[in-house]
């Protein structure tokens, strides 16, 4: 008897003991998953922050390659007798001395123009610039040549898209007042009211003149309403609201336009929305010339 319980003592023990030596495994295996994981994540860390550094070294030394820190195309107006919007052509460098040169080759209305920039302090070295209102196409992109101890450095910097990015009024954006800009009801176009955002070069509200809605049908003229200004919560906008229903067909194609004319006595006719009638009502219609306003002078 005494025999029989030390072995059942023993079993229980070994028991035990096996149940003990399995905990501790499974213990030791989630302490070494978790380290396992915690080295993974450290050594993600690590080639994180070394790229990283590399990045930012990179970016430094490309930097440091780079002769020229900034630049601008600065508008100063527009001239009405050459039809052209004049403007400072400037960039800045990060190191010169007294007998450095700057040159410029700027692509415009299918000529590149050569210009040469007068220092005028600190590094700032500008030229004046006249260029075409009624461009075609972008300018630049401008490549630039640095000439210092008779060594020369050229770079290539961006252009614009439109020079409409550099004339004085500027559109920022347009919204349907009421609730929709355009429905097609009983065969009649019914418009909502109108409102359209213009800015100057420094973002602030822009001074305009004979600000008019219209809308074409067809590419005729049906109807036109004066542009209201708007003063409210520190914006100024132009809107209108009084339009008629305006009867339209199938296959018509409509569009809403806005056009102003700044001090420079330079026109500018916006397309906020063009559409085209279908027998299921509206359909929306973008051309990529609507982007940019269409210039005349007065």
């Amino acid at each position: 008897m005494k025999r029989s319980w030390m072995q059942i003592t023993s079993l229980t023990l070994t028991a035990v003991l096996a149940v003990v030596v399995f905990w501790q495994g499974a213990q030791l295996e989630a302490l070494e998953q978790q380290l396992r994981a915690g080295l993974d994540e450290l050594e993600d860390v690590a080639r994180t922050e070394a790229d990283n550094a590399a990045s930012r070294v990179e970016t430094a030394l490309r930097e440091e390659a780079e002769v020229i820190t900034d630049y601008a195309m600065v508008p100063t107006g527009l001239d009405r007798e050459t039809r052209t919007l004049t403007a400072d052509w400037t960039v800045t460098l990060r190191a010169w001395s007294a007998d450095t040169r700057v040159q410029a080759e700027l692509p415009a209305a299918g000529e590149t123009q050569t210009l040469t920039l007068t220092h005028q302090g600190g590094g700032v070295f500008s030229v004046p610039v006249s260029l075409p209102v009624e461009l075609e196409g972008g300018i630049g992109p401008v490549v630039v040549t640095v000439t210092t101890g008779g060594v020369s450095s050229a770079e290539s910097l961006g252009g614009w898209w439109s020079i409409t990015w550099l004339l004085p009024v500027r559109y920022s954006g347009s919204g349907s007042v009421g609730g929709h800009p355009l429905e097609l009801q009983n065969g009649n176009a019914e418009l909502g009211g109108w409102d359209v955002f213009l800015v100057d070069g420094c973002g602030a509200a822009a001074s305009v003149h004979s600000p008019v809605f219209r809308l074409l049908q067809n590419g005729e003229m049906v109807q036109e309403l004066p542009g209201q200004q708007i003063r409210e919560d520190g914006t100024v906008r132009h809107g209108c609201t009084e339009w008629q229903p305006q009867p339209c067909a199938p296959g018509d194609e409509l569009a809403v336009t806005f056009t102003c004319t700044d001090d420079f006595g330079l026109t500018y006719t916006f397309t906020l929305r063009r559409y085209r009638v279908t027998e299921d009502g509206l359909e929306h219609i973008n051309e990529d010339s609507d982007a940019y306003p269409v210039l005349t002078w007065e």
